[in-house]
């Protein structure tokens, strides 16, 4: 009877996936969750692109969420760098995962990214990416807060329909980032390069931009969906998220790289808008 280790192994290096997005795959196995045959050839297809195209974002990812799967457990899989930075989700049940993304309920559930800004990102560099597949105000996409100059908190529509972003700033001055946002529908993008350049993105066209202030970077991890305030929740967020990512500072054209593989990946899946 032949050994089924080396049938197992036989299938890994003849699969002809790129070896970083099999990794991927067989973490989010390890961890008991599954993905279909659509989910892996697309997602590989993509991360081919996203190291090799003219603009490769790839290598400036900390976190890459794919939100694949449908269940929690292929869901807190970091496609980056598996094993690490993993998500550990929180107050979570089935039904907020499908095979459209992560809908936290804007009560209590999110994702502690476990990412800290101040021991992985560099001060004047970091890029947040969210796909949203469900328009609504309010609530928190990806943050950080320790004090008000030591924020990273990013909300794609706010209370007051902006796209919002308070990054190492004292959240009102200091080139605080905010600009009218129709709807939260949509990929978004914040993305910092200098104290000078801060700029937002939706669907890979920028849409507002700004100089950026002084501060510090926290020393606590972010929350998705909700905002770490200080190591409470707060913030909470119900926007069904197909994607989101965390990253060194990208520019204009990286962003639109990133964004229209995030779209091209989305309708190869029969979930885009």
């Amino acid at each position: 009877m032949p050994n089924p280790n080396i049938l197992r192994k036989a299938v890994l290096f003849t699969s002809g996936f790129d070896a970083d997005a099999q990794r991927y795959f067989n973490a989010v196995v390890a961890n008991g969750g599954a993905l279909t045959a659509d989910e892996k050839t697309f997602y590989n297809t993509w991360r081919v692109d996203s190291k090799n195209n003219a603009n490769p974002w790839d290598p400036s990812a900390h976190i890459d969420l794919p939100m694949i799967g449908g269940t929690v457990e292929s869901m807190v899989v970091n496609a980056k760098t598996p094993g690490t930075f993993d998500q550990i989700a929180v107050n979570t049940v089935a039904g907020d995962f499908t095979v459209n993304g992560f809908q936290p309920n804007g009560l209590d559930s999110y994702f502690r990214m476990v990412l800290i800004a101040s021991t992985t990102l560099t001060l004047e560099s970091i890029a947040m990416e969210f796909y949203s597949r469900t328009d609504s105000s309010d609530g928190t996409n990806i943050g950080a807060i320790v004090s008000t100059s030591q924020r990273v908190q990013w909300s794609i529509r706010d209370v007051s329909g902006n796209f919002v972003a308070d990054v190492y700033n004292n959240n009102s001055s200091e080139g605080r980032l905010s600009f009218a946002n129709a709807d939260s529908l949509g990929d978004h993008v914040y993305a910092r390069v200098s104290n000078t350049d801060a700029r937002g993105f939706k669907d890979a066209t920028q849409i507002g931009s700004n100089t950026t202030g002084g501060g510090s970077q926290p020393d606590i991890e972010f929350f998705l969906g909700a905002a770490n305030s200080g190591g409470s929740a707060a913030g909470f967020d119900d926007k069904q998220c197909a994607g989101a990512g965390i990253l060194d500072g990208l520019t204009a054209a990286q962003v639109q790289a990133m964004s229209n593989g995030r779209e091209t990946f989305n309708v190869s899946l029969g979930r885009n808008l």
